[in-house]
């Protein structure tokens, strides 16, 4: 399979559009991920230049599994990267299962810099928010950061509060409120059945603004 790969991407001349690398978490053969990865890095390192992929997906991985990979590919050229941990032999293929993702790592390498789009689907996002440098995605979507804080929501505010933002959601499983949100983004201007919301004006959009909009998930998007 890697050598039909490698031949068919020797003489790469367009982007391809996408590159899914899909395992598969029931196998009883031990360390077959870390194998296929391994010899997958053996043929991106080959080759005479970043292999030019416009959107990457893994299934079934580790950050360290990532990081076989996305150091390889043409930084100008990647703009999604989408990484699930879904539970095998269920009815579901995205129901995300317990496995800890640490993607410090993978944030920073000059990929992670160009991307415009991010999604992380599993259960257990270990890396802190302000960690992430996620300024210039405008799509996020993340299940589930660990821990989100008061002072995680106002950096996503003003590093996000740009025209190319789209839209941002992050599920987290613990919300520490220290020091008070109030204290760094004001009062909301709404409160809806638990969910509070406010609104700032996007600069050089000419009246667009970015809601966020906090409950049991943090939302943010260009309105």
């Amino acid at each position: 399979m890697l050598a039909d790969f490698e031949t068919n991407l020797k003489n790469q001349k367009t982007c391809l559009e996408e590159l899914r690398l899909f395992f598969n978490d029931s196998t009883k053969i031990p360390n077959e991920t870390s194998e296929f990865l391994t010899g997958f890095k053996e043929i991106l390192m080959r080759r005479h230049e970043f292999l030019k992929v416009r959107k990457l997906e893994f299934y079934s991985v580790k950050g360290e599994d990532v990081m076989q990979v996305l150091p390889f590919l043409d930084p100008k050229s990647l703009e999604n990267l989408e990484i699930s941990n879904p539970h095998y032999g269920t009815s579901s293929l995205v129901k995300p299962k317990s496995l800890p993702v640490n993607i410090e790592d993978i944030t920073k390498t000059e990929q992670w810099k160009n991307l415009k789009e991010f999604y992380l689907r599993t259960e257990d996002i270990s890396t802190p928010i302000q960690k992430m440098n996620l300024s210039n995605f405008s799509k996020i979507y993340m299940t589930s950061v660990a821990r989100i804080t008061s002072e995680d929501i106002a950096y996503l505010k003003e590093n996000l509060l740009t025209p190319k933002l789209q839209r941002v959601i992050i599920c987290f499983k613990e919300f520490v409120v220290d020091p008070p949100i109030t204290d760094l983004l004001g009062q909301p201007g709404n409160t809806i059945r638990g969910e509070r919301i406010w609104g700032f004006p996007i600069p050089g959009t000419n009246g667009r603004m970015m809601i966020i909009v906090l409950n049991k998930r943090l939302c943010i998007e260009n309105r």
